[in-house]
């Protein structure tokens, strides 16, 4: 409680904190790709007013907007990802993708979807060539919300990753 005493945090702050954990607990359990998005952008919506709550500082704004444009992108093409994948196989369940792409070996469609999903996830883990973005995020947000960003969504989303590569995309393994 001192850390939020000698800074500018408020209430609000534990608010939206609990808004991205709800969001990354329910990003584990999901077993559709429609609540996957849902929940992935529930998480990343708060952080864009977590990193800028420091108002008084320009690098925290800064680096708000430099994470809006990044989660905007990924967003957008994890979106594409998606659509391209409910195209190829006409559902976006997890149990039925499992058993509809056990047949479905050399589809482009689910090659490039994978790539989209795989580009969007291993962006915001921010894990090499994707890892540009971080240090001026990292640096532009308070220190509670870089801890925060390092450890608890990067959990999460080691978890759907490993779920949507064993369970889902199982036979496009070895690619």
């Amino acid at each position: 409680m001192n850390y939020f005493e000698r800074t500018e945090f408020d209430i609000e702050v534990l608010f939206l904190l609990l808004i991205c954990l709800l969001g990354l607990f329910n990003l584990i359990i999901v077993n559709d790709f429609i609540i996957f998005f849902i929940m992935f952008e529930l998480y990343s919506l708060p952080l864009y007013i977590l990193i800028t709550s420091k108002t008084l500082s320009q690098q925290s704004t800064e680096a708000g907007l430099k994470y809006f444009i990044i989660s905007a992108i990924s967003s957008a093409i994890l979106l594409f990802g998606l659509s391209l994948l409910y195209f190829a196989t006409g559902t976006l369940n997890f149990d039925f993708l499992k058993q509809i792409l056990l047949f479905k070996i050399n589809d482009i469609f689910v090659y490039i979807s994978l790539f989209s999903i795989l580009s969007t996830l291993l962006l915001k883990l921010t894990i090499v060539p994707f890892h540009m973005w971080a240090p001026d995020i990292y640096t532009g947000a308070p220190l509670l919300i870089t801890f925060f960003m390092l450890s608890i969504p990067k959990i999460a989303l080691i978890n759907i990753l490993s779920v949507i590569l064993q369970y889902i995309f199982l036979n496009y393994a070895n690619i």
